[in-house]
């Protein structure tokens, strides 16, 4: 996930992840959001990530990229085109039955645990977080880990078999490694 606050080198840090890995564009109030965007989705396309735009379908439909709703934005079915590769914000079960009813592929579950993006927020812990995981993925949506997390902890949690991967920002950054 990107936060240009903290991790202005963007292209640096796109290049440093592994293979395959999937980049959410988020900084939400950047003031050259769409250029930002065009920018990020040919240097993803280059190392073979996935794209996808936070919080603006119809900027994720023109680039042919994929699309992450914030809960607040995950209320209203996708349109076909995004269907199969988009992401929800998901922090309870109404938002994962939310998610699976209007045609999401996947679900970042969270906060995990506590974390820097939201300093004081409490965290689901691993019980708390495995339930939900588990009811997503019987609802058939993919499950991310998005929260406090690094390689240890998300290993500890991959083991219940039902997370697909984690999504950072600083535990992904070349300085927190």
């Amino acid at each position: 996930m990107t936060d240009l606050d903290r991790f202005p080198d963007w292209s640096s840090a796109l290049a440093a992840l592994p293979p395959r890995s999937g980049v959410i564009l988020r900084d939400y109030a950047h003031v050259r959001r769409p250029e930002l965007a065009r920018a990020m989705f040919t240097c993803c396309r280059q190392h073979g990530h996935q794209f996808f735009i936070g919080a603006d379908s119809a900027l994720a439909l023109r680039l042919g990229a994929g699309y992450h709703a914030p809960a607040r934005c995950a209320t209203r079915p996708l349109p076909r085109a995004l269907r199969g590769r988009s992401l929800a914000a998901a922090h309870s079960r109404a938002e994962i039955d939310r998610a699976a009813r209007n045609g999401f592929s996947g679900v970042l579950v969270s906060p995990v645990f506590p974390t820097a993006s939201h300093i004081g927020a409490p965290g689901l812990g691993a019980f708390n977080f495995l339930a939900l995981a588990h009811y997503a993925a019987r609802r058939g949506l993919c499950v991310y880990a998005l929260g406090g997390l690094d390689e240890t902890r998300f290993k500890r949690l991959a083991g219940s078999g039902a997370v697909a991967g984690y999504a950072a920002i600083t535990a992904l950054h070349s300085g927190a490694r």
